[in-house]
């Protein structure tokens, strides 16, 4: 009998010259094993995911240096030292034991113990800004009391290639989707929905946006709702003055309509709860497409998606005014300090506003008066107190996890009889090597 897998090829001869159907059977399984075995996808552990956002962000801190060496930009040098920063490994951390607070179990964990910049191209503070954006469209999904005749629709716009710039491609993107959103065949179907961008490096070094959105709507006619939008970008596209040419058989904008249900089996028709959640909340940029800009236009990105908000919510959707004013006053706390006249007292307390240096403003002020390692000096004494302070809320959080650097360092360890010892071990690279080690200090 000839058994083949894959690349691999057997022959089982019985003694007596014929073939062994039983033992070809064995041989068979045995091969099989192995084969599931070589093709089977490895499981990352909390270390390995925690190695991966540590080269991550140095592969972006080096794109974004160079962008700024090219380009002369003081600020982009400063974020990249802050991104730098932020993946360095007395920064990034994995852990075990780790209790989740809804279901009680226990699990492995990883992640930065700060962010020094705020920046859509740290890893770091994409990764933390998608897990917040996730959260924050499922409380936003439950606030609307959809109609007997509303489903739950995960819907993609698309954009022409415009061939502009990355800054006005999405200034023509955010006029179209309002003009929509204003139309009463959209009000009409829609409900409430929430909203998220993305991009693609296209060839050409082109920038392909689209929209996603997320909500409940009454049936959509895909015809119809291609038809609108195609006349929603024209005329933003008008207004900025920019070339509208659309390249299709039908002369409409590719449009997509997914019915979302709980689990998809047909992907062109339907789309998972799951998936469609994920596909809204993902970062604005894959990390690989980032490698694809040309160098002399990325310090500018990210100067363009400085401060913007990636997910927008409407109809009811949206958050109370209540919501909205508490979210405003918590904002506004860290820029504002309350006075009073101390002459006479009759006046009431006034807000005034209090400029605060940020760390990537005193980057960019010090590199530009040539004095970057002073900065680099100021920028490690931030993280570190940042870090120390981090540390004591972890360990206040999870008082029975074990946490590690990727340093090497643990700043935890547990005695034998249970009793918790703050100490610094050097060189644990392994939770078998830790293991081994905290018997020793516990003798």
């Amino acid at each position: 009998m000839i058994l083949t897998i894959g690349e691999a090829t057997a022959v089982k001869i019985a003694p007596d010259g014929s073939d062994s159907p039983r033992d070809s059977s064995r041989l068979y399984f045995f091969m099989l094993a192995v084969a599931k075995q070589k093709f089977q996808k490895p499981e990352w552990t909390a270390e390995d995911k925690a190695n991966y956002r540590h080269r991550q962000g140095l592969k972006m801190a080096d794109l974004l240096e160079n962008s700024a060496d090219a380009v002369h930009s003081p600020r982009g040098q400063a974020v990249a030292d802050c991104i730098r920063e932020t993946a360095s490994p007395e920064n990034i951390y994995f852990s075990t034991e780790q209790v989740n607070f809804q279901t009680g179990e226990l699990f492995d964990g990883f992640g930065v113990l700060t962010e020094a910049v705020s920046s859509r191209l740290c890893p770091s503070y994409q990764a933390r800004m998608s897990k917040r954006a996730r959260k924050m469209v499922g409380e936003a999904l439950a606030r609307v009391k959809a109609n007997p005749d509303e489903r739950l629709r995960f819907i993609t716009l698309t954009m022409p290639n415009l061939e502009v710039s990355y800054e006005l491609t999405i200034k023509v993107l955010d006029a179209a989707i309002v003009l929509l959103k204003k139309r009463e065949w959209f009000k009409r179907n829609f409900s409430g929905a929430v909203q998220s961008m993305e991009t693609t490096i296209g060839e050409a070094e082109h920038f392909h946006s689209h929209l996603h959105i997320l909500g409940f709507s009454k049936w959509i006619v895909w015809k119809e709702l291609g038809e609108q939008w195609t006349s929603c970008v024209g005329e933003a596209c008008r207004r900025f003055d920019v070339p509208f040419i659309v390249r299709t058989a039908h002369e409409r904008l590719v449009v997509d309509v997914r019915l979302v249900v709980s689990k998809s089996r047909d992907s062109r028709q339907t789309i998972g709860f799951e998936d469609a959640i994920q596909e809204c909340c993902k970062y604005i940029v894959k990390g690989s497409d980032w490698e694809k800009v040309p160098l002399e236009k990325l310090c500018d990105i990210e100067r363009v998606l400085r401060g913007r908000k990636m997910i927008r919510t409407f109809g009811q959707c949206a958050a109370s005014s209540s919501v909205k004013a508490e979210i405003t006053d918590f904002s506004g706390s860290d820029t504002h300090i309350y006075t009073t006249d101390i002459t006479d007292g009759s006046q009431a307390k006034q807000a005034q506003k209090l400029k605060v240096e940020t760390l990537v403003e005193t980057g960019t002020r010090l590199i530009m008066s040539g004095r970057r390692d002073e900065w680099l000096l100021i920028l490690q004494r931030k993280m570190r107190e940042r870090r120390d302070f981090r540390r004591k809320q972890l360990l206040e959080m999870y008082p029975m996890a074990v946490f590690w650097t990727l340093d090497g360092k643990s700043f935890r360890n547990y005695t034998t009889d249970g009793d918790a010892v703050d100490v610094v071990v050097d060189n644990v690279v392994s939770i078998g090597d830790f293991r081994g080690k905290k018997v020793e200090l516990s003798s």
